[in-house]
């Protein structure tokens, strides 16, 4: 249960309290990259998409429209398909993922794209809302950060830890609607705690990917997904998604 946060500030000057601050900043930022992702299903054939890899068996879905307005404040379906991808490692080995080892293809139109980074994708949102606000008014979502401290739970540790929750903003001529830098820093924050974490894993992960294809939904629109293993030569057979349902 999370418990509302205390300020606490040490009386301390000079390098003393230069390194306290470096070292509180180094232990947010491996505390947050510790419980970046989601909690995968209970197996690979959970998922509607399947692939085995030498390391690991591999899960996949792409995320209706509906589904990505219920999971993201941030508004991703007008510029990103969303992918949740989940690495389950072999018995004693280990599974070495990182996001931008995948590609989306869309076979119809040939096009492509590989997963964006969560701090490119927050960008490219900020500047479609600013374009969007400007000169009307409208009421649009996004996403809030806070820091507070958890006791911990069933999938994560106790201590400070980082939430994002949804705001409400109305759009003017000046554009206030999810459009400013401190917009797009809680947008980045949300997309990376719910992205697919990157590095070595010997337990089962998952996160969402997020390729800027344009969405689209026709019945038959063919989409696969490509995964090329760090310094390989050649990458892995595609692996083809089904479209979900409207």
């Amino acid at each position: 249960m999370s418990k509302p946060e205390t300020t606490y500030r040490p009386r301390q000057t000079g390098r003393a309290a230069s390194v306290a601050a470096l070292t509180c900043m180094l232990a947010l930022g491996l505390m947050a990259e510790d419980r970046a992702g989601i909690v995968p299903l209970e197996n690979a054939g959970k998922y509607p998409q399947q692939a085995e890899r030498e390391d690991f068996v591999l899960g996949a879905k792409v995320l209706g429209a509906k589904d990505v307005e219920r999971l993201f404040a941030s508004d991703l379906n007008k510029h990103y398909v969303v992918v949740e991808v989940a690495i389950y490692p072999r018995e004693g080995r280990l599974a070495e993922v990182s996001a931008d080892q995948f590609v989306l293809y869309e076979e119809a139109s040939s096009e492509s794209a590989r997963a964006a980074a969560p701090r490119d994708a927050a960008r490219i949102l900020q500047q479609a809302n600013a374009k969007r606000n400007h000169g009307g008014r409208d009421i649009v979502l996004y996403p809030s950060v806070g820091v507070g401290y958890s006791t911990g739970g069933p999938y994560h540790r106790g201590g400070v830890s980082t939430s994002v929750g949804v705001g409400v903003g109305v759009g003017d001529p000046g554009g206030s609607g999810a459009d400013t830098p401190d917009d797009r820093d809680a947008m980045e924050a949300e997309l990376s705690e719910k992205g697919l974490p990157s590095g070595e894993f010997a337990k089962p992960v998952a996160g969402y990917l997020y390729f800027p294809l344009k969405p689209r939904r026709p019945a038959e629109a063919k989409l696969s997904l490509e995964q090329w293993p760090d310094g390989a030569a050649k990458a892995w057979p595609r692996l083809p998604l089904a479209l979900p349902a409207k």
